[in-house]
């Protein structure tokens, strides 16, 4: 399998999280929900009864270094951007923050109907992370019908992200991204392994990531710079 070789230098203190709680929980909308682009535009936001506290409890357990700037990053979607200026509220007492948009961060469409049966999405018994598997499932098969851009819209995004990591001077970093990007990304920053080694067994090995909840690592520019020219 092909890996990133670690560096002994940490230079760069990466914190990437999923964004807090929707109003109405993925996985628990409705099948006509699920396929109503409507309802995913009102529902694009972060849920205020429970995102300051998920945002405060999430900020606490960041790895940051208090000699360097922070930098938060978020995806185009209307929640991440809320909750990129939640934690910069949060943070500002200790750190001038900047906050930017940055598309990789995104999670790539997908058609529900072409991952999972009705049946199965409805069922009283639904594994938690059915949709999540069938998601990472259909990306590595490249399956182009079931989600945008299949498994090269994916990589391109994860080597994007690479190669922004490899431009940057030691910073502190606050990704907020999404759910379904954030096994990909776990798979080729924690476990060093690159796109082109995927495999699904993997992928759904790695635990669902709850609302606010994510990982940090400690790297290198060199570090990620192997990873984005691999």
């Amino acid at each position: 399998m092909n890996r990133i070789t670690p560096s002994l230098t940490p230079v760069i203190h990466l914190n990437i999280r999923r964004h807090p709680s929707l109003p109405v929980p993925r996985g628990r909308e409705t099948w006509e929900q699920a396929h109503d682009p409507a309802f995913h535009a009102r529902n694009d936001n972060v849920d205020m009864a429970l995102a300051p506290a998920e945002v405060r409890h999430a900020a606490a357990a960041l790895e940051l270094d208090p000699d360097l700037p922070l930098q938060v990053w978020h995806s185009d979607t209307r929640r991440n951007r809320r909750a990129a200026l939640l934690f910069a509220d949060v943070l500002r007492p200790r750190w001038e923050v900047e906050v930017r948009g940055v598309p990789a961060l995104g999670e790539a469409p997908f058609l529900l109907s072409a991952l999972v049966s009705r049946a199965a999405f409805e069922a009283t018994d639904r594994p938690r992370p059915l949709v999540r598997d069938a998601y990472l499932a259909a990306v590595l098969a490249d399956r182009a019908d079931a989600v945008e851009g299949g498994r090269a819209g994916v990589t391109a995004q994860v080597r994007a992200l690479q190669a922004r990591l490899a431009a940057l001077p030691p910073v502190n970093l606050l990704w907020l991204s999404h759910g379904l990007l954030l096994p990909f990304l776990y798979s080729t920053l924690i476990e060093g392994v690159l796109p082109e080694s995927w495999c699904a067994a993997d992928l759904q090995a790695i635990p669902a990531f709850g609302y606010a909840e994510g990982f940090s690592l400690r790297l290198t520019s060199v570090t990620a710079l192997i990873g984005a020219r691999a």
